[in-house]
């Protein structure tokens, strides 16, 4: 009879090297998820940024769009208004040259 037993379980060191492999997988997998959490986050907080710019390009195109629309109305109002004077201006100028009609 043998009077060395063998033990299901391990000695303290191995325990403990085990314990310590198995701590430092669970931290690197806790990190891991931490950086995918704020890369997440990072993600969303760039891409309502890049919506936001979005919205105030498309929002300042339109404003420019007006802005232009406006300038050509005015542009076409000057022209009318130069027109009518040029206008104006002729038909004073055939009234002065106007001689009277003698019978």
């Amino acid at each position: 009879i043998s009077l060395c037993r063998r033990s299901p379980v391990r000695p303290a060191w191995q325990r403990q090297r085990l314990r310590r492999a198995r701590n430092l997988a669970a931290a690197v997998v806790g990190r891991a998820a931490e950086l995918a959490a704020e890369e997440k986050a990072t993600v969303a907080w760039a891409e309502a940024g890049s919506e936001a710019v979005t919205a105030t390009v498309r929002e300042a195109e339109a404003m420019a769009g007006a802005a232009g629309a406006a300038a050509e109305r005015r542009e076409a109002a000057a022209e009318a208004t130069v027109a009518a004077a040029e206008m104006a201006a002729l038909a004073a100028r055939r009234v002065q040259t106007r001689r009277p009609r003698t019978t």
